[in-house]
């Protein structure tokens, strides 16, 4: 159908709902409790890494004793408490109910784990939108890897080509375009334009419509 996408794979943190902040402060608090400083720009360096990438890379920063699994269980239960009370992004529910009204098809692919996705779509009042959603402990490897997008459109039973991503990062960016998808870009105070190198930027998604993604997913084909 003209003026709709065939599906739209979207991600969550910054996309969504704005909780990267929320993720760093997560963080901030889970290396105090360890005496430990979170230093500038090292959570906005790794935004978008899979998890295994991502504290395999703050062990290394900061010198942790516990192995990945053992940050991701004392990290998920910081983070979990502070998903409370969160809108989603603006113009994000506006977006995803026109998709819905279209009978598009819809995805979540964040390198979250699955608690916290889930958690985080039922703080904004998105998760019955979504038929398929995608947990970073869900594939091999992670973004900027493609694996994420591309189990995504399997599951949905689209080819690849024919979904658009949307995503906040470069990693995540990357991850979209590997895939073979055209992506919208988020900018937000962790990113910027010409870092996300996109099929289209924008500053939120109250500015994009499903013909506008349509247009996007026509031009990939």
């Amino acid at each position: 159908m003209a003026g709709r996408p065939a599906a739209v794979i979207f991600d969550m943190d910054g996309v969504l709902a704005d909780t990267e902040p929320i993720q760093e402060e997560a963080l901030a608090a889970f290396l105090a409790a360890r005496g430990k400083s979170l230093r500038s720009d090292d959570y906005t360096e790794t935004i978008g890494l899979d998890y295994r990438s991502f504290w395999a890379e703050m062990i290394v920063r900061y010198e942790l004793a516990e192995s990945v699994a053992e940050c991701v269980a004392a990290y998920e239960p910081i983070l979990l408490g502070r998903l409370v009370d969160l809108p989603p992004a603006p113009g994000a529910a506006e977006l995803v109910r026109s998709l819905e009204a279209l009978h598009v098809l819809l995805a979540v692919a964040s390198s979250s784990f699955l608690p916290v996705v889930e958690a985080t779509l039922g703080a904004i009042g998105l998760r019955d939108a979504f038929g398929v959603v995608v947990s970073g402990e869900q594939v091999m490897e992670g973004k900027p890897a493609p694996d994420i997008y591309l189990r995504a459109a399997q599951r949905l039973g689209v080819e690849p080509g024919k979904c658009v991503a949307i995503e906040d990062s470069a990693n995540g960016v990357r991850a979209a375009r590997a895939a073979g998808m055209a992506c919208l870009g988020i900018v937000t105070a962790y990113s910027t334009r010409e870092q996300l190198s996109a099929t289209r930027a924008v500053e939120s998604l109250a500015e994009v419509t499903p013909a506008d993604l349509a247009a996007m997913a026509s031009a990939t084909l």
